[in-house]
């Protein structure tokens, strides 16, 4: 009875003390003067200009989106019935491409000068070419996904040489040469990276320092020999992905980045001429920006995808002359190209032409015109590099010197962006939003809403509209930089405004999110009710001696 009455006494003093913190965070916060949706005005920097919108009568080359503007190539079928399976596309000399057909076990050369296909049969049955990349001396070398192989190619003599990796179950996925001539490669199953050091082809593996992370695909830094690669945690798809630094000069890594944000399966892989590293996000909706120098990261999000999907799934990138990226939107059926100095995003939809399209490796030809593989159609397909959007999105311009307004999480910033019809005909645009708030980019009325109905903004040919915003970033968020964006939806294309935000954490942060420490409260409640019932059972043992 001596236990169970303390123990009684002890659980009526836990309920007083929660309820005098309950009291005492409940006058914290009113204090504080916190409210669930208090507005936060922006700086009126915010409405200095407008950036002038690009026309099409400006410059005679651009031509505004439609389906038709893309390039349709068909690949042999099988036995003309099945598809060959066309998986990545590199570009190689005199205006020519090469493509790795993954179904068929072959390597195909296209030659864009008169559009004849040139197929070369892997010598091995059951192979499945998937990344593709051509050397300095023009031979071609490709990852074997089945057999564990790297090949090459000689294109004079139609001459292959296969080179085993001696891991078990590797599926080698992507080959990039560096400039050296060596030939680099990414072992998805096998968790590591490996190397075929010219001239001799020895081979070298590498494991990567992040336990059950799969390498998937790689970027090559030609100023610092930094090999960049992209790391997806695929076990239990919970934690994020990763991109991992390694020497190609001391043979071994250098660093990973890790970063607070939801990054799921980083997959292509590109950096820019500032160094800064580009990934895209296969399981989410965003292509992603670390900067390595400040381990800073900013994530461009997509427009929705309209399909059954909740994520558009970005596939590789390809950066152009212009330092804009390319990028197929797996998902949304749709081909994306970001401009990061104004964190526009251009999307023309593929309906009609294509169907769920993706790319290990996409290329650009010497005009900056995207070229890209479609699996399902058994086709190469390209976009021009003068196509532009039917609409026009932008926000009013910051200041330079401090572009990223600050708030609250709970409360709610205001701005406006402008839309713009440039089409040649009117047009029913359909607004939408997605943020970097959550995983899949989804984003609720709640958090991000227009002072228009979303989905009946009509605009006559060149007219335009200012549009008002309200973004309220939910409670439980912590602090970081976080992405809205605002997406205008055409005809045949979109146009989706990147707009940046600091969020600073409310002080609550951490009774919101409880739930994710609900393992260690557990342990933590265990074991001191444990050490709780030892003292007083060793008390009691003391009282009755």
């Amino acid at each position: 009875m001596f236990l169970s009455r303390r123990h009684h006494l002890n659980y009526k003093k836990l309920i007083a003390a929660f309820a005098i913190l309950s009291l005492f965070v409940s006058s914290s916060v009113l204090a504080l003067g916190i409210q669930s949706n208090q507005t936060v005005s922006v700086p009126s920097k915010w409405g200095v200009k407008l950036l002038s919108p690009t026309s099409s009568s400006s410059n005679d080359s651009v031509e505004i989106y439609s389906p038709s503007l893309i390039r349709n190539f068909s690949l042999p079928l099988i036995n003309n019935t099945i598809t060959s399976g066309p998986n990545s596309i590199a570009a190689g000399p005199n205006g020519t491409f090469w493509v790795a057909e993954f179904e068929a076990g072959k390597i195909a050369e296209f030659f864009t000068s008169n559009q004849t296909i040139k197929e070369f049969q892997v010598p091995e049955e059951g192979s499945n070419p998937n990344s593709i990349a051509v050397d300095q001396f023009g031979t071609v070398w490709f990852s074997d996904f089945a057999n564990a192989k790297i090949w090459s190619l000689d294109p004079s003599t139609g001459v292959f040489t296969n080179y085993t990796i001696p891991t078990t179950g590797a599926e080698p996925l992507f080959i990039v040469v560096d400039q050296n001539h060596n030939i680099w490669f990414t072992e998805t199953t096998g968790y590591k990276i490996g190397e075929l050091a010219y001239p001799n082809y020895t081979m070298s593996q590498y494991s990567v320092p992040l336990a059950m992370y799969e390498p998937l695909e790689m970027a090559l830094d030609q100023n610092t020999s930094t090999l960049w690669i992209t790391l997806a945690e695929t076990t239990s798809q919970v934690q994020p992905g990763a991109i991992a630094s390694f020497s190609i000069t001391t043979k071994s890594f250098e660093k990973v980045y890790t970063p607070p944000i939801s990054l799921q399966d980083p997959v292509g892989i590109v950096l820019d001429k500032n160094g800064n590293v580009w990934v895209s996000e296969h399981r989410g909706s965003s292509v992603v920006e670390l900067d390595p120098f400040n381990s800073t990261w900013k994530k461009y999000v997509t427009s929705p995808p309209t399909s059954e999907f909740t994520i558009s799934a970005v596939a590789t990138l390809a950066i152009d002359n212009q330092g804009d990226f390319w990028f197929v939107e797996h998902f949304s059926n749709k081909v994306g190209r970001l401009d990061p100095s104004t964190g526009v995003i251009d999307e023309f939809d593929l309906t009609g032409a294509a169907e769920s399209p993706y790319s290990v490796l996409n290329a650009l030809d010497s005009s900056g015109n995207f070229w890209f593989t479609n699996f399902v159609q058994n086709a190469i397909q390209m976009i021009p590099a003068n196509t532009t959007t039917g609409v026009y999105v932008r926000t009013l311009s910051p200041n330079d010197s401090d572009p990223y307004p600050q708030v609250g999480a709970g409360q709610t910033i205001s701005a406006s962006f402008v839309v713009k019809n440039l089409a040649p005909y009117s047009q029913n645009l359909t607004l939408a939003a997605t943020s970097s708030f959550s995983a899949d980019g989804f984003t609720t009325p709640q958090e991000v809403s227009f002072n228009v109905t979303r989905d009946s903004l009509q605009l006559a040919s060149n007219q335009s509209m200012v549009v008002g915003v309200k973004i309220t970033p939910y409670s439980s968020l912590a602090s970081g930089l976080y992405s809205v964006s605002f997406a205008a939806i055409g005809q045949n294309s979109s146009t989706v405004q990147v707009f940046f935000i600091q969020v600073s954490a409310s002080p609550l942060y951490f009774f919101y999110n409880l739930g994710d420490y609900l393992e260690e409260i557990l342990i933590a409640a265990v074991l001191i009710s444990a050490g709780v019932y030892f003292f007083f059972l060793r008390l009691r043992k003391t009282v009755q001696k």
